[in-house]
């Protein structure tokens, strides 16, 4: 398992992206750009800006067309989840030292056999807790119908035009 660094901070990090291409050995770039996921609300009232992402998608995507595989989340309780017994390595997002700063965001690392194995992020600052587990499996051949195709990786649609 290739140990890659993120290269994408706050606001715009691409930690879910880099995670991903840790478990697939291959260089982050290869998968869909996380960072370009990304899109921005403005509040009326405050007129704070909040960065919002929609990478799923592009991700299951990627992984069908290029891997045969597909991303599944795992949303348990952080004690259920201590519970499972997950052989190999998996995703697991939380908190960190850095969410309450950032608007609650998730943090995305590598996990192996239910622990924290590498942490994309360059603090290597790991997870304060545990929200959600993820793994990666054969693509179920019954979500064929559901799945969108439109694979939006480097290798499918060329560079992007700035």
């Amino acid at each position: 398992m290739l140990k890659l660094t993120q290269t994408s901070l706050y606001p715009k990090g691409n930690c879910w992206q880099t995670a991903v291409a840790c478990l697939l050995d291959i260089p982050a770039e290869q998968l869909p750009s996380q960072a370009d996921s990304y899109y921005s609300k403005i509040d009326r009232d405050s007129g704070e800006t909040t960065w919002h992402m929609n990478y799923n998608n592009r991700l299951q995507a990627y992984l069908k067309k290029h891997h045969k595989l597909a991303y599944i989340e795992l949303w348990q309780p952080q004690e259920a989840l201590s519970q499972l017994r997950i052989v190999g390595y998996h995703l697991m997002s939380g908190t960190t030292v850095r969410s309450a700063a950032y608007g609650g965001q998730r943090h995305i690392v590598v996990g192996y056999e239910g622990k924290v194995f590498w942490d994309p992020h360059p603090s290597q600052a790991g997870l304060l807790d545990e929200i959600r587990w993820a793994v990666l499996c054969p693509f179920p051949p019954s979500w064929e119908r559901y799945q969108n195709d439109a694979c939006e990786c480097l290798a499918c649609v060329g560079e992007p035009k700035q």
